[in-house]
């Protein structure tokens, strides 16, 4: 290995995005970790990728496990410069029931918080690091077709602001950078109607690890959707209930 060769862990990234990012830092001669539940999915992808990988499976709702595996995998790849928390869910809630919202809090809730924590515990071991986060512009305000999806998202951006205070801190060398997608075509968004905007996951990633290595602290994918962001905020409560996403 290259002593200049960089590493990166992406949590998620079985399918879609995180499988995108994968390839777009494999691109780039990454080492990378991959970590998701299907343990077929992540040996195909690792197989294709034409760099070192390492693989965990992990599902981040059951943190019991997951964590111990997440820190496996960091000690098997003898650290990791750069972390990418991607596992999330939307679960259409047509009849807004109880086991929809509560199956998107455990994932995007409970499993990001259970990641998140090892992670930046990691990079305060070896004394810097990088965290991305992936929330969303959805986060900006509530959202009717689940609920808990946008709520889970604000949720993502605000704890990974308390992580930059928290670095400050403790005065370590830490990224935390809050990526805000809007629309990207993945499987998880196949089911949308009234989309716009919709951006290629593999578009979406290369935005991100650009963003990334500029060391932005929030990142709109595309770009144009802080546009969208500004005017979710500035939108008067009663135009929103009635557009809004």
């Amino acid at each position: 290995m290259a002593p200049s060769q960089r590493s990166a862990v992406i949590i998620g990234a079985s399918y879609g995005l995180g499988a995108e990012l994968a390839r777009e830092l494999a691109s780039r001669g990454y080492r990378l970790g991959l970590a998701a539940r299907s343990a077929d999915k992540l040996e195909t992808l690792a197989g294709e990728l034409g760099v070192h990988c390492t693989t965990a499976t992990l599902d981040v709702t059951d943190p019991a496990e997951a964590v111990p595996r997440l820190e496996h995998l960091f000690d098997e790849m003898d650290g990791a410069e750069e972390i990418y928390l991607n596992a999330g869910v939307f679960n259409f809630n047509k009849h807004f029931e109880l086991e929809p919202e509560l199956a998107t809090l455990e994932v995007n809730v409970v499993g990001f918080t259970a990641m998140v924590v090892t992670a930046y515990r990691h990079c305060k071991r070896r004394g810097k690091g990088t965290i991305v986060g992936i929330s969303s512009v959805a986060g900006l305000r509530g959202g009717a077709r689940n609920p808990a999806y946008n709520a889970s998202k604000a949720y993502v951006s605000n704890y990974l602001e308390g992580l930059r205070a928290r670095a400050t801190k403790d005065k370590l060398d830490l990224r935390v950078i809050d990526v805000r997608p809007g629309f990207i075509a993945t499987p998880m968004t196949s089911g949308f109607k009234g989309m716009f905007w919709v951006t290629p996951s593999p578009v979406a990633a290369r935005q991100i690890v650009k963003a990334v290595a500029a060391g932005k602290q929030v990142v709109h994918v595309t770009r144009r959707w802080w546009l969208i962001s500004w005017l979710m905020r500035l939108a008067p409560l009663s135009l929103y209930l009635r557009f809004g996403l």
